[in-house]
Order: structure tokens, then sequence, then C-alpha cells
């Protein structure tokens, strides 16, 4: 397992490695990269329980709940950026793997897509995956098959 030593890490989803939802998302990065990253293609297999799933409002707001909880203990807890936190829960939980949507303004938008001012599709955010350190067993590197 490649885990990401990125300053940025604190800001994201801590500790691990980082996988996108699909090609395009993958090129997306490499580019953002300078080209500086591999895409292999892989699938996750994995528990529902050991998914943080940051992508589910809910699931963020009892997470934030937990940690306004579990810092009565410890002040400094509260002050953390999203990583820490992240990194500080999936031990306690035992998480595996932790799923959020990362929004990108400046990624081109799709002309499939207007701009309009309230919710709307939009290829400018992103699902990102990462798997917590020690836990390589999810990723599986099979190739579908294609069909013809």
């Amino acid at each position: 397992m490649i885990i990401s030593n990125h300053a940025y890490d604190e800001n994201w989803c801590g500790e691990g490695m980082y996988f996108w939802d699909n090609k395009g998302n993958s090129n997306f990065w490499k580019k953002k990269k300078n080209g500086d990253s591999e895409i292999v293609s892989c699938f996750l297999v994995f528990e529902e329980e050991h998914l943080l799933d940051f992508s589910d409002y809910e699931v963020a707001e009892r997470m934030q709940q937990l940690i306004s909880l579990l810092s009565q203990r410890d002040r400094n807890l509260l002050d953390e950026k999203p990583g820490k936190k992240i990194d500080f829960l999936a031990k306690k939980l035992e998480i595996k793997l932790v799923k959020v949507i990362g929004m990108y303004p400046f990624s081109k938008g799709s002309s499939f897509f207007p701009e309009i001012d309230n919710a709307h599709p939009s290829t400018s955010s992103k699902i990102i995956y990462c798997v917590k350190p020690g836990n390589s067993d999810i990723i599986n590197e099979r190739k579908l098959v294609e069909e013809e």
C-alpha cells in the first residue's frame, strides 16, 4: 500500500491510500500532479460497517457529535483538522475505508450541465476514497472482463 504523504492530507481524509471513483477523475488528478502518478484499476471490497461515508450528511453530523463528546476529555480534538479527526475516528471505530466528496470549483465543468444558482448536477465535485493504513486487504486489483 502506498500511503499518501502530502501536507494537505490533514485537510482531507488523513493517512491512507487515496482512490478516485472513475478514470476521468484519476486523469484529472494525474494532470494536476504533472503526470507524477500512476493510474491503476482496482476494486475496493469491504463490509459496510468498515466504511465511514462522509458523503452522507447524517453520518458527518454524527461523527462531529462523537468528536464533540470525546473532546470533553481531550480539548485539542475539537480543533483538529478533518484528516486528524478522521484518523482518530478510523482507529477508534476500526474503519478501513473513508468516502468524501471533494469540491473543486476551479475544475472544468461540462457544458452538459449548465451552471445555475441552486442545486444542480456538476462535474466539479469528485468522489474520493481513502483506504486507511493496514487495510490493503480490501484492495482487489482484478480487472473486469469487458463485454464484447
